[in-house]
């Protein structure tokens, strides 16, 4: 383990979860740089039970029930946005660039717009449709994919 990930602290979030699976190891290095560090200990209380895990939409559930609520992968904004509003992988993947690197534009602002709109037409109410863009837009900053997340500890493993 500790030719994977040297990062001091690491090892002690690793130690909080009683029986890490591959999953929480993979999720924990996800989450283990700035940005979204502060999403592990509400990962980890979630997991123990010792935050309530919430979620705005069944749907929202579905993809996010794995990492206990919290808002972790690239792969699960790609889902909802295909789920809910039948959004492109294309469009996905501009869409996740924009908002997880924090870049204000007017195709956020359309992808917005369409998000809402093809929701509400696939029967989804307008205010969850609302919660759920502010939630993956707060959520999502400087997030990675799930696979690149597991590539790069392949390739640390190697060396």
């Amino acid at each position: 383990m500790e030719k994977v990930y040297m990062y001091e602290g690491f090892k002690k979030y690793l130690n909080e979860i009683s029986s890490p699976t591959h999953e929480d190891f993979i999720a924990l290095c996800a989450m283990y740089h700035p940005g979204t560090l502060e999403k592990i200990p509400h990962y980890i209380a979630r997991k123990q039970g010792k935050e309530p895990v919430e979620y705005i939409h069944p749907v929202v559930e579905k993809y996010l029930k794995e990492t206990y609520g919290v808002l972790v992968y690239k792969e699960q904004i790609i889902s909802l946005f295909q789920e809910i509003a039948n959004f492109t992988t294309k469009e996905c993947n501009e869409l996740c660039t924009k908002i997880c690197q924090l870049m204000q534009s007017t195709l956020i602002w359309e992808y917005h717009k369409k998000f809402v709109n093809q929701g509400v037409l696939n029967g989804y109410d307008e205010q969850i449709l609302e919660r759920i863009w502010y939630f993956i837009e707060r959520n999502a900053i400087y997030i990675s994919s799930k696979a690149e997340t597991e590539a790069n500890l392949v390739r640390r493993l190697e060396r």
